[in-house]
């Protein structure tokens, strides 16, 4: 039987998910071990002829799919499949919509369960200085990745991936069901169920069902949880994220409505933290629970909790919000913070970052002049 011929959408409606969205299409967003577009191409049962795209990430996105035609003007397909939708299989539950960042994460524990036993890893043999809790045959360690002595794998929840020259360091404790992908380190963190560690992350501290897109850092304590981290995200020392109310009650987390700022229900009372790519925080940041941060942001703390939404490009200084970021500042620190991961700031990459900068010129001005007191 022939694979079905089909194209991958990111349209309007990929603002539902806030940063997640805003420099990447809806199926580049990380849920388990994969995005939805690596699943489509791995899967022999569809043949990915078309990539339909929000017009500012087609240059984007002909990086990330070289080989398949973006926004083409006509191509045959049997079908056209909303990018947010992922099928996890019968082992995960078949297809989900991931229409909001909360879904994401909430989903990540399962995915993750069901790619792992629905995958072909290796199992490598635990080193006799690392100890295994659980099942056995739920590890699975390929082996070209480190495992120093002093760790342990908690199995008994869930499986366990860890992938291609991942580093696990002395007195980690990973608990099932996680994903350490190719090239992620675990600095002696407590890695709780329900994460991703997405590719060449480094990521410290305590850590509970929260995914990474990928090349971000978390090296240092501090508690990360129900959240998500884009890419080339920097988290400093001691930053922490609140992912439960005082009251147990139902989260609330604001999101961007075009220029202004709407809350949203999640229906859940866990939400932690949505990071969008390349925000810095900087030591001691503290964030609410279901708390916004868009792209770009930098955090410096104030000794209080930061507001709940912090636009795109904007800067948390002395506790408010303002527009002092300087982006080509911002930009120049992208660069070398890739460079150090032997990577570049692409020209489509940088053109969409600028275009991302002049739209939400609006979205910051409003949200900083709703926080200035009334004279």
């Amino acid at each position: 039987m022939s694979p079905r011929r089909v194209i991958l959408v990111d349209d309007e409606r990929a603002a539902g998910l806030g940063p997640l969205a805003s420099t990447r299409p809806t199926f580049a967003i990380r849920c388990g071990l994969y995005t939805p577009l690596e699943r489509y191409l791995a899967s022999p049962d569809f043949e990915v002829v078309g990539l339909r795209v929000r017009p500012e990430l087609a240059d984007v996105t002909r990086e990330l799919a070289p080989h398949i035609p973006v926004n083409p003007a006509a191509v045959s397909a049997d079908d056209e499949i909303d990018g947010r939708t992922i099928d996890f299989g019968p082992l995960g539950g078949g297809l989900h919509t991931l229409e909001r960042p909360w879904h994401v994460v909430d989903r990540n524990g399962a995915a993750v369960a069901a790619d792992i036993r629905s995958g072909k890893f290796p199992q490598a043999e635990l080193p006799t200085h690392a100890t295994a809790v659980g099942p056995a045959e739920d590890l699975f360690l390929d082996p070209s990745a480190t495992v120093n002595p002093f760790a342990v794998f908690d199995t008994t929840a869930g499986p366990i991936y860890v992938g291609p020259d991942a580093v696990i360091d002395s007195f980690s404790k990973i608990e099932g069901p996680a994903a350490i992908c190719e090239g992620g380190r675990i600095l002696s963190a407590r890695i709780r169920g329900g994460t991703t560690v997405g590719p060449h992350c480094r990521v410290g501290g305590e850590i509970e069902a929260s995914v990474f897109q990928g090349c971000s850092n978390k090296y240092h304590d501090g508690f990360l949880g129900h959240a998500f981290v884009g890419e080339w995200v920097n988290i400093g020392a001691a930053t922490n994220n609140s992912d439960l109310r005082n009251d147990y009650g139902d989260v609330h987390v604001p999101m961007a409505a075009g220029d202004r700022v709407e809350k949203i229900a999640t229906g859940s009372k866990k939400a932690g933290v949505y990071l969008g790519d390349h925000v810095k925080t900087a030591i001691g940041s503290l964030f609410n629970t279901g708390t916004t941060v868009g792209e770009m942001a930098v955090v410096a703390p104030g000794g209080r909790l930061t507001p709940k939404f912090v636009p795109p490009f904007s800067r948390i200084w002395h506790g408010e919000i303002d527009n002092g970021l300087d982006l080509e500042a911002a930009l120049s620190t992208a660069k070398t913070a890739m460079g150090r991961r032997g990577k570049e700031l692409s020209r489509a990459a940088e053109d969409l970052l600028r275009l991302r900068h002049a739209q939400t010129a609006g979205l910051r001005q409003n949200v900083i002049a709703s926080r200035k007191p009334e004279p």
